[in-house]
């Protein structure tokens, strides 16, 4: 393998790759090339954003796990599966996700505090 401009380029196919222990060395080896690699497109995220999409990763383990009394990691292999029924669940969740986001706000008139729904549109993730 070589570099070019940050990407990785493939060589022709090194002989004794069929040997186990060679495959495990050239794979520790890649570990490091790619650690040292970035992806050309890949932006920095900013910290309010790891926090939203760790707040959103908790709601969904809590929802599967809590109230559908599934198991996190398995939902995930079915949907790399494309298993119906994985689908169906994450479905689901994203329909409570939606229907269940609200905040307090201060609204414009005499009343104190009005809650309000955060997330309006959800056709593509509930029709789709």
């Amino acid at each position: 393998m070589s570099r070019r401009r940050g990407a990785v380029v493939l060589n022709k196919p090194a002989a004794g790759l069929r040997d186990l222990s060679e495959r495990q060395r050239r794979a520790d080896e890649d570990d490091e090339l790619f650690l040292d690699t970035n992806i050309e497109d890949e932006r920095e995220v900013c910290e309010r954003s790891k926090e939203e999409r760790f707040r959103a990763w908790q709601s969904m383990r809590l929802f599967l796990e809590t109230y559908k009394k599934l198991k996190f990691n398995q939902i995930w292999l079915d949907l790399c599966r494309d298993d119906l029924e994985a689908k169906a669940v994450i479905r689901s969740y994203f329909r409570d996700y939606a229907e269940t986001s609200q905040t307090v706000r201060p609204p414009f008139g005499p009343q104190k505090y009005e809650v309000v729904q955060t997330i309006t549109t959800t056709t593509t993730v509930i029709e789709h």
